[in-house]
């Protein structure tokens, strides 16, 4: 842990603050949102892409962007299926 902290330039009681912090507002809004992604992408077997797990969204009355479905289906390695 000494060898890691000195490496990234960090106090030791800086990196523990961290692990205890409470994540931060778009954190847990991102992984509400990635749950739901997962759930809808799920649902579809796989097939749906990013421009129709939005429009689910959208026609659950959940307000994101296209681009952020994109960021959080990648960031969960979520592709659409080619059928």
């Amino acid at each position: 842990m000494t060898f890691l902290c000195r490496y990234y330039g960090v106090s030791r009681s800086g990196y523990y603050a961290w692990t205890h912090r409470i994540p931060c507002q778009r954190f847990r809004a991102d992984a509400t949102l990635r749950r739901r992604i997962r759930r809808i992408h799920e649902r579809s077997h796989g097939i749906y892409g990013s421009p129709r797990v939005w429009e689910a969204l959208n026609q659950q009355g959940i307000p994101c962007s296209e681009n952020c479905v994109v960021r959080l289906m990648r960031h969960a390695s979520l592709q659409d299926r080619m059928v």
